[in-house]
């Protein structure tokens, strides 16, 4: 994905309600769904990837008129499983209200 000029992991992908995400947490922990079409890439890889450097984390929204917003934060990590998978942001910047 590109996103305002970086590249960019897409970690959850919904398009049109083909996979299931109402789904337990042994799901979310590996993660689920097709690649190809909609997904959860799993708790234990963002929890991998979001310790081992620096990254920033954007939501990029589109309603069903086609308007878009984004959010993005410039700290983003994820604790580990012990941790229940805890959710640390800030530095908010974007379009879509914090």
């Amino acid at each position: 994905m590109e996103s305002d000029c970086h590249g960019w992991t897409v970690v959850q992908r919904r398009l049109d309600g083909s996979t299931d995400f109402n789904v337990g947490w042994a799901n979310y922990k590996a993660g689920f769904g097709d690649l190809n079409r909609e997904y959860w890439i799993g708790n234990d890889n963002l929890h991998v990837i979001s310790f081992s450097n620096d990254y920033l984390l954007r939501f990029d929204l589109e309603d069903f008129d086609g308007d878009t917003t984004y959010a993005e934060y410039s700290t983003f990590r994820i604790g580990n499983e012990a941790s229940r998978y805890i959710l640390s942001i800030g530095g908010y910047s974007g379009t879509a209200g914090n």
